[in-house]
This record gives structure tokens, C-alpha cells and sequence, in this order.
């Protein structure tokens, strides 16, 4: 399977919330570039940044 392949189908798997954020930064890598590696490494970065962002829920007890 190709690499564009590959990416295509984790594309499709990730968190709708992750989506533009990845392909916007594949888009901006060159072809050579873009490959499964930074695809997964530009998704766990984005995923941590957007855990970052989202602030703690407070759990109360019934």
C-alpha cells in the first residue's frame, strides 16, 4: 500500500476535531515529506494541545 494510501485511511479514522488541524500541516509538507510517520507525529501532537486547551471537569459525587 502506498504511503498516500495509508495516510488517507488514518485520515478517516482520526477525531473529526483533529481533522483541519493535520491536514492543513500535511498540506503545508512536501510530497517527499508527507509520509506515515508525520502524519501520526503532527496527530499526537495536535491531540496533546487540544487535551491542553480543554479545561478539567469537576466531578461531583451522587
Amino acid at each position: 500500500m502506498s504511503q498516500k494510501m495509508i495516510i488517507s485511511w488514518l485520515e478517516n479514522g482520526i477525531k473529526d476535531s483533529l481533522k483541519i488541524s493535520i491536514k492543513r500541516q500535511m498540506k503545508a509538507l512536501s510530497d517527499s515529506a508527507r509520509t506515515t510517520q508525520a502524519f501520526l507525529k503532527i496527530a499526537k501532537d495536535e491531540q496533546e494541545l487540544q487535551e491542553e486547551n480543554v479545561p478539567e471537569r469537576k466531578t461531583t459525587a451522587p
